[in-house]
């Protein structure tokens, strides 16, 4: 059951307005910028005025309006608020992809980056959060266009940044936004190439919409109800949301 209701409740060329009660009624008005997909306002009653201030429930819910809110805005109006990356049904497809890719083609896309996450090629920085496989699919969803080798994603004081393995990505690349990103820590692979890899790479793409379904304070599918690696970033704001839980 979902942990809040959402409607869209004003569409401007500039701006959408969303409100969303939370289980504990606690009502939440919140304006997306369209052009960027930031939260230009989020205003509450009933918590404290600070996340740092609020109880580790009180802060899950507040971050699941949040989520909640862009994904409404891309449902239901024209912005475009949400990556590909982070849509369930991109996912998914991603996931029919990669389950039925004959074997010549799975070994084609997907040794490089096994062997990278096994056996780095080179020193892996302290600042490696993870070894990436980005993909690019094709209009129809029904086929790989592209696949980078593998990347490096380095944290910085200013964000996350990929460093390519392979300098040519940079300009064969689609330049658009990826569609479904593998993200896996290095050395982090206690599994066989061929079969027993693929499965790991579905049951992570799962884990990936799994975090979706709870950053948004909705139920999870039950295929994606799984223990296991999804969105590294996801696990950062369980940090932040539920630092009891991560401590224990």
């Amino acid at each position: 059951m979902s942990q809040l209701t959402t409607r869209l409740v004003n569409d401007t060329p500039d701006a959408a307005m969303v409100q969303t009660r939370d289980r504990n009624d606690v009502d939440h008005r919140i304006a997306i910028d369209k052009a960027t997909g930031e939260i230009a306002v989020h205003q509450y009653n009933d918590y404290p005025g600070t996340l740092e201030e609020c109880t580790p429930d009180q802060r899950r819910l507040i971050r699941a309006a949040r989520a909640s809110a862009r994904y409404t805005v891309q449902a239901e109006t024209d912005a475009d608020v949400v990556r590909p990356t982070e849509r369930p049904a991109k996912i998914r497809a991603g996931i029919r992809i990669v389950d039925d890719l004959p074997d010549g083609e799975f070994v084609r896309y997907f040794r490089g980056y096994y062997d990278e996450i096994r056996e780095p090629s080179a020193a892996v920085p302290d600042n490696v959060t993870s070894v990436t496989s980005i993909l690019y699919l094709d209009d129809d969803e029904t086929r790989l266009e592209y696949v980078t080798s593998p990347t490096l994603e380095l944290e910085t004081r200013s964000g996350t940044h990929w460093q390519y393995t392979n300098p040519a990505d940079t300009m064969a690349a689609p330049d658009r936004d990826p569609d479904v990103l593998c993200r896996l820590e290095p050395q982090s692979l206690a599994v066989s190439f061929g079969d027993p890899f693929r499965s790991l790479l579905v049951d992570h793409l799962k884990c990936q919409i799994r975090d979706i379904y709870w950053l948004r304070g909705e139920t999870i599918p039950e295929d994606c109800r799984l223990e296991g690696a999804g969105n590294p970033d996801v696990d950062r704001v369980r940090s932040a949301v539920e630092p009891e839980a991560v401590s224990d």
